[in-house]
């Protein structure tokens, strides 16, 4: 089981039976043919001192979750895309309640850069800014995916029950497979603030997000283990670029089902 909070061995009874007897979580999703890679959101006004939206250990942690992610993900060939949130105008946002986000997030702010522990190494990463909460809406990442052949996702990225939640919505909507990295994840507290997003987001490692029909938790290590690389440092051996390898998927599968059992 992964070491982030939000894995654990019990599952809170009564949400766990409400959506068990209704067949939710009872399907993985699984790692399709080809790997893609989300990170939402990670720049300065979130991650760096003195950033207008910054100062949680939370998404401190989840940056670096991420960032040794992105490194065995671009040695193995894996795409990775990359949103932030930046405006050219007030007029241009849509109704934000977060007063930083009108103060701090316009064009050429440093709130809007990304944070470099995110882009060091990722020369070929798409990278782009973003109008709403979801990473797909309207912008072109969809038909970047779709152009590289890819068919499952992973999301990491800031803040869990906000923007990271409206991405994983969304590419469950484009037909993408989806993964929430739950390591590579982090918001102002360690679980999202309001019930629904609890029940979203608190899943057991290996288990479906119980409320919601959309996304499989992972971990960083589970995904890392999916690209085919060799040793847990950023520093290990990779082997050449991912490849799904259907019969491992598969036993991962029916060892899941049959916990379930």
């Amino acid at each position: 089981v992964g070491s982030h909070p939000w894995f654990s061995t019990a599952r809170p009874a009564t949400m766990a039976d409400a959506y068990a007897d209704r067949s939710y979580g009872s399907d993985p999703v699984g790692f399709g043919k080809t790997l893609g890679i989300i990170v939402v959101d990670f720049q300065k006004a979130f991650t760096r001192p003195g950033g207008a939206l910054a100062g949680s250990p939370h998404i401190e942690a989840a940056v670096e979750a991420t960032q040794r992610l992105l490194t065995h993900a671009r040695a193995a060939g894996v795409r990775v895309a990359v949103s932030y949130v930046a405006y050219a105008t007030l007029d241009a946002m849509p109704h934000w309640k977060v007063r930083a986000v009108k103060t701090d997030l316009f064009r050429g702010m440093p709130g809007t850069e990304l944070d470099p522990r995110i882009t060091a190494g990722g020369q070929s990463d798409y990278a782009f800014d973003k109008w709403g909460a979801s990473s797909f809406f309207q912008t072109p990442l969809a038909a970047y995916f779709t152009r590289h052949g890819v068919d499952t996702v992973a999301v990491c990225g800031c803040t869990t029950s906000g923007c990271v939640r409206a991405t994983v919505v969304d590419a469950f909507q484009f037909g993408f497979r989806t993964l929430l990295v739950a390591d590579g994840c982090g918001g102002a507290e360690m679980r999202p603030r309001y019930g629904r997003d609890r029940a979203v987001f608190a899943a057991t490692e290996g288990a479906s997000l119980h409320s919601e029909p959309v996304a499989w938790a992972s971990s960083m290590s589970s995904v890392v283990d999916e690209l085919g690389v060799t040793g847990g440092g950023t520093d290990g051996a990779h082997k050449s670029g991912y490849k799904h390898r259907e019969a491992r998927s598969e036993a991962r599968v029916g060892r899941r089902q049959g916990r379930r059992r």
